[in-house]
């Protein structure tokens, strides 16, 4: 009775000296680390030859393996605290199939303990549970058969540690959802500043706008008012044009700071691409670049805003041109047709250039805001047209085939009746 009374307190003294280790730690592998550490080492209550920690998958009902230990490493760590990381394996790729029915100890049968390597004569798997929910399990591994008492005190030491293991769990989990917090109010607080720095700049492009717009009227009366021989008209003339550009300038950033606003109606897409090259063919012709139309003119009329769909289609029409003017001319191949992507409808324009496609340093950006390769413009044209795209429900997509051609690939969803 004297040696009985003896180890169980030799056991609550060690779980007591296991829970001082679990305090230093709030890492859920840390504490898995003492565990097996604990119940290795020859100082320690236990003293088994290995230990393995597996976690148990709900979905999959199997224990996923997590981390061994050997216990001759024991003495390199012992009284270091926390312990050498290096001294444990990770074993992720294993996994095993236990039938556990309650807390109680289970002897592994000769097969499995083959099979994950251990080499003792005994193995013995340790459930941890948690409000009567499997958490995960210990395999230990012994040249000696458990006794009473040392199943007892495994009991004990798993109740100890499945405590100690899923407040790790809950603590990991509250700091990941505080910093989830922390950047969802960031977040906001930044969507909050865009807006107001939005709404900033359209009241600053507003201003400069109307004034600009009176100027450049005037100047085009001045224009048409002077004969061609006026020595100034040359002048005036680049005054028109260089106030367009920043007209045309001032609605792209007005475009791109304010959301779209759709109104949709039917359209027949072929119609309106007819419409955007029809305006743009004595510019292809000056600029030696051959149209080719493959329009497929058995589509269904799509329910987008025209005018925005529109302002799409130009900005990819006159990129294509203004890539091709470089070379001299080329090929401008627009074609329309029917494609399904995942379990939706869309017609799927392709606006095609021989233009020498886009260099790979700058395909990551070029739907980025204000980021332009060219001398003038503002950059915000491929990034508008997106916003306007995805705002109708569809994507853009770039196929690229550098130093040859460049492909945009427009989606635009169908909509029943």
């Amino acid at each position: 009775y004297r040696i009985f009374v003896t180890n169980r307190l030799n056991y609550f003294s060690f779980f007591y000296n296991i829970s001082n280790l679990f305090r230093k730690t709030i890492d859920l592998r840390k504490r898995v680390e003492i565990a097996l550490w604990a119940l290795c080492c020859e100082r320690s209550a236990f003293g088994f030859k290995e230990a393995m920690y597996f976690v148990y998958d709900q979905d999959r009902s199997l224990f996923k393996g997590f981390l061994s230990f050997k216990g001759f490493s024991c003495e390199k760590m012992f009284g270091k605290v926390p312990l050498d990381s290096t001294f444990f394996d990770v074993i992720e790729g294993i996994s095993i199939d236990v039938d556990v029915k309650d807390d109680e100890v289970v002897p592994l049968l000769k097969s499995l303990k083959d099979a994950l390597g251990i080499s003792s004569n005994y193995a013995y798997l340790i459930p941890l549970f948690v409000e009567n929910r499997l958490i995960g399990a210990f395999v230990v591994g012994s040249n000696f058969e458990a006794n009473q008492i040392v199943i007892e005190m495994l009991n004990h030491f798993a109740d100890q540690c499945s405590l100690a293991f899923e407040s790790a769990r809950v603590q990991e989990l509250y700091r990941k959802t505080v910093e989830e917090l922390r950047l969802a109010q960031e977040s906001l607080l930044e969507a909050e500043r865009l807006k107001n720095l939005g709404e900033f700049v359209a009241r600053v492009v507003h201003d400069i706008k109307n004034p600009l717009v009176a100027m450049v009227g005037l100047a085009e009366k001045l224009y048409r008012k002077f004969p061609e021989d006026y020595p100034e008209k040359k002048v005036i003339k680049m005054i028109v044009e260089e106030g367009n550009k920043l007209l045309d300038s001032l609605q792209d950033i007005l475009s791109y700071v304010r959301k779209p606003t759709i109104k949709k109606e039917y359209v027949d897409i072929n119609d309106l691409i007819d419409e955007v090259l029809f305006m743009e063919v004595y510019e292809l012709r000056d600029k030696k670049i051959v149209l080719v139309k493959e329009l497929n003119r058995d589509l269904p009329k799509v329910k987008v805003d025209k005018s925005q769909i529109k302002r799409v289609l130009i900005n990819i029409v006159k990129n294509a041109i203004q890539a091709m003017e470089k070379l001299g001319g080329g090929v401008l191949r627009v074609t329309t047709d029917r494609e399904v992507v995942g379990d939706k409808d869309y017609v799927k324009i392709e606006i095609s250039d021989t233009g020498g496609g886009i260099p790979p340093e700058v395909l990551p950006n070029i739907f980025n805001p204000f980021f332009t390769t060219k001398s003038e413009g503002t950059g915000l044209g491929l990034s508008t047209s997106k916003k306007i795209v995805e705002a109708h429900g569809g994507f853009i997509k770039l196929v690229n085939d550098y130093p040859k051609s460049a492909t945009f690939q427009i989606y635009l969803p169908i909509e029943e009746g």
